[in-house]
């Protein structure tokens, strides 16, 4: 009997009332095939549990919601998740990838900020936002990560994928606001295992190779190698890279793409040891590198033009639509971008634009985690969890789209982050049997952010000039904006289960946080045009430009510098915080009731936080740094994001366990939701909170083995009802109250079946089908227009995935064909305003067609 299987026995020996076979539930858990409501099942290898008319049992699914391993069945959390099975079935590399797989969990990914926004059920930040923590908390091998950025990384040999609907504070600390998304990585093996699988994805020009190495060092150390390495050549069609509509035959000036196709590139790689250190202490050690580099903004773009006349047509200015200086044809039947190279002169004196103006985007990141469990005594665990991360991201690109090169950005976000926990963990006899967790969680986290920014290109233009800011001499960009932060948290957070009854118990949590947060931000230099664009100071004007304010958030360093002629600005100016705190208690309350064998209901109450701050995505240049002159440092501060409420679910196994249905209905108040917008107008970033949302639905979960053999059929369902309140954007005076929450559709669900059947003796096949559907939604957070002349909303739509697979019975090798969104649809997660383009309306879209052959051989 393994050790896994040793403590589930444990565990279920002291729940009474918990008939379901503990061997269905460990059986090579690690290889299970999980379609719980989001993905499809594959069928193990394992001999299957059978009813007593004939009919294949479900298996027990393992999940680590409460970080501990427990029955699906038994936890009282909304969980939908994937094992790697299903992960490789489909070809999913990335965290990205898993949105298309979990109703009402959105993901898209950004260049600047957060570099990712992560939404479930319609609650999340933007990928702009630097300085917000995701709401939806990521949960990478027991670390909770504090950027969205992790997830660019490739998504390979996972043990599972748990996405946890709803506030999750008690386990996961701050930033579990919406829920959580918990990966697990394979352990290494007691006996030696290798394989090597290659792959090619047709549609983007991929390919792909991943290498696994496992098994015995000694006879208590145990080790795993896993590399993954990765290339697209056609990862999007970049139409600038010729002359739109003969735009530029008219005589304006402008600059072409040196690409005509944008790709990638990727390297990964992570080394776990585990040692049984003594018969009662396990060390785990894990480490990870990752490697990203991209030809500048890799995201599906498109544009609507704000010239669209209604019939088809649009009026254009110059072959351009009118207030805007770029092409714009208001297509949305076509994956493409239309961004030029910036001018290599403003690439002079620049620490992140390369020298021949081309877009890049260059990502390195390292992480540790080790993770120690030490049994004090009987049914008394000590578990210690350390890590360290370092991520540091490199970008430049012509944001704007415009042929003139007005808005382009360069830049460096860089976190250093190190954690500690401790929790001890176990059970007792307190008059009723009870379980208990308690521990302490710690975190010192610095971000650095590095921003140089061509909003005019102004010394380029007749005002002209070059910086004469010592360390800066020559630069002729705009601005240069360099913003550091720095946190401190630390918390206490304890848990308790009784068990009242041989049908009921109850659970108790509680976490108190303690956040401390410093800023600074530097200020080099800033073109004298950008000061009288902004009103700064008047041109030439006064001899003293930039004077800053002093008061009890901030205090002030300056220094101004002024080369008369230059066209620059000089400082240094220095705002730094000198202090910043926000604390927190949350609590949460379950109660589970055994109603029968197989069916559980629970009802509980559930609290949870995301810390306040200041925003680092503030620019160098615009009206949040223009408050800032006047002593108003509310545009760039936010409050903390917190919420309260309640879920009644329940879980069902029926028909002799060959039918599974679980679900819940939820309804949660969210209040000062931390978000931010992009304004083109004013070339910046609105930074507020949204008083209220109110967040209420349905979760549905279906798993059926059918009477045909061979055959799984499953649904995940998921109805929403959510509306913000209270809010009004002041950006355009959009009343938003009774809106929907951006990417909050009504209805949303994914429907599969998976067949398996042998073709002979020693072939086996698999055929397996999903079918993702979504109601209409907002796309953005911060408009409340949805019509085809100035769109911020997604049609109602559907997209379909397909695999096929060969593998023979000892499963030596296999062959596996996976089409995701075969018809091509076109889906938009996100719009906002172009920056610099009139009223034109930038989109990003959901993921195109892919269909990728890969080939695995087992060792």
């Amino acid at each position: 009997m393994n050790h896994l299987e040793q403590q589930l026995n444990n565990y279920r020996a002291q729940l009474p009332y918990r008939p379901r076979a503990l061997s269905a539930l460990v059986r090579k858990s690690v290889k299970l095939s999980l379609p719980t409501a989001i993905a499809l099942l594959s069928a193990t290898s394992a001999a299957p549990a059978f009813a007593e008319d004939g009919l294949r049992q479900l298996e027990e699914i393992v999940v680590t919601a409460r970080k501990k391993e427990e029955s699906l069945q038994d936890v009282p959390v909304v969980v939908n998740a994937v094992s790697g099975e299903s992960i490789e079935k489909f070809a999913l590399s990335t965290v990205q990838d898993m949105s298309t797989r979990v109703p009402g969990l959105n993901i898209h990914t950004g260049g600047s900020g957060q570099g990712a926004a992560i939404r479930m059920r319609g609650v999340g930040s933007q990928s702009g936002a630097t300085s917000f923590e995701p709401s939806v908390a990521l949960n990478f091998d027991s670390v909770v990560g504090t950027t969205a950025r992790a997830i660019i990384n490739s998504f390979f040999d996972i043990a599972q994928f748990e996405a946890l609907k709803g506030p999750q504070s008690t386990y996961f600390g701050k930033g579990a606001t919406a829920g959580v998304l918990s990966l697990t990585s394979n352990n290494p093996t007691d006996e030696f295992e290798a394989s090597l699988s290659v792959g090619h994805e047709f549609e983007l020009d991929t390919n792909t190779v991943t290498g696994i190495v496992s098994g015995p060092l000694t006879d208590n150390t145990r080790a795993r190698l896993a590399a993954r390495w990765s290339d697209t050549e056609e990862l999007v069609e970049n139409q600038a890279a010729g002359d739109f509509n003969g735009f530029l035959a008219t005589g304006a000036p402008g600059f072409l793409a040196s690409e005509s196709e944008r790709g990638s590139e990727a390297l990964d790689l992570r080394l776990t040891l585990e040692s049984d250190v003594t018969d009662q202490l396990t060390a785990n050690l894990k480490f990870n590198y990752h490697e990203f580099e991209a030809d500048g903004t890799n995201w599906r773009l498109g544009r609507l033009c704000a010239s669209d006349n209604g019939d088809g047509t649009y009026t254009e200015v110059n072959n351009a639509p009118a207030g805007s200086f770029t092409p714009c044809d208001g297509d949305r039947d076509e994956f493409d971008i239309f961004l030029p190279d910036v001018n290599p002169a403003l690439s002079v004196g620049s620490d992140w634009w390369a020298a021949d103006g081309k877009p890049y985007q260059d990502n390195e990141s390292w992480d540790v985690r080790l993770k120690l469990d030490y049994s004090l005594a009987d049914n008394i665990d000590l578990v210690s969890v350390t890590a360290y991360t370092e991520i540091e991201d490199v970008n430049a690109e012509n944001y704007d789209g415009q042929y003139f090169t007005l808005g382009g950005s360069a830049g460096l976000n860089e976190f250093e982050v190190f954690s500690q926990e401790f929790r001890i963990e176990g059970t007792l006899d307190a008059g009723v049997e009870t379980t208990y967790m308690v521990g302490v969680f710690y975190e010192d986290h610095t971000q650095l952010f590095d921003a140089e920014q061509v909003i005019f290109a102004l010394g380029q233009s007749p005002l002209g000039g070059t910086s004469t800011q010592p360390g800066f001499e020559g630069a002729i960009y705009d601005s240069k904006k360099i913003h550091e932060t720095q946190s401190d948290t630390i918390s206490y957070f304890g848990s308790l289960e009784f068990q009242l009854t041989d049908r009921i118990s109850w659970g108790f949590g509680i976490r108190h946080t303690e956040v401390e947060r410093d800023a600074t931000i530097d200020v080099p230099f800033v073109h004298e045009g950008v000061n009288a664009f902004f009103d700064f100071d008047q041109l030439g004007g006064n001899p003293d430009p930039l004077t800053y304010f002093s008061g009890p958030t901030f205090s002030i360093v300056t220094d101004p510098v002024r080369a008369p002629g230059a066209g620059f600005a000089g400082g240094p100016i220095r705002v730094t915080n000198s202090a910043f705190e926000d604390t927190n208690l949350d609590v949460e309350s379950t109660l589970n009731f055994q109603a029968t064998d197989d069916l559980t209901v629970y009802l509980a109450y559930k609290e949870a936080y995301k810390p306040g701050g200041f925003d680092m995505s503030v620019v160098a240049v615009g009206p949040d740094m223009l408050a800032m002159l006047a002593g108003d440092d509310s545009a760039i501060r936010f409050r903390g994001e917190t919420v309260s409420g309640y879920e009644l679910g329940w879980k069902a196994d029926l028909l002799d366990s060959t039918l599974r249905i679980n679900g819940a209905f939820y309804s949660y108040d969210y209040e000062d939701l931390q978000a931010q917008q992009f304004n083109g107008r004013t070339v910046s970033f609105d930074t507020y909170n949204i008083a209220e949302q109110k967040s209420e639905g349905i979760d549905l979960d279906i798993l059926w083995a059918t009477p045909v053999e061979g055959l799984l059929a499953s649904a995940s369902l998921a109805w929403s009802n959510s509306e913000l309140t209270e809010f009004l954007n002041e950006a355009n005076g959009d009343t938003l109250d009774g809106r929907e929450p951006e990417q909050s559709p009504e209805f949303s669900g994914v429907i599969g079946l998976d067949y398996e059947a042998s073709l002979s003796e020693n072939l086996i096949m698999g055929i397996s089908y999903s079918l993702r559907f979504s109601d209409e939604y907002f796309t953005n957070s911060a408009r409340n227009t949805c019509n085809e002349l100035a769109s911020h909303c997604q049609d109602a739509y559907e997209t379909h995935a397909l695999s096929l697979s060969l593998r023979p019975a000892d499963d030596k090798w296999s062959l596996v064909l996976a089409g995701n969104n075969i018809t091509d649809e076109r889906y938009a997660v996100f719009s906002g305003d172009q920056p610099l383009g009139g009223n034109d309306i930038s989109i990003r879209y959901g993921e195109p067609r892919t269909v990728r052959l890969t080939a695995k051989y087992n060792f």
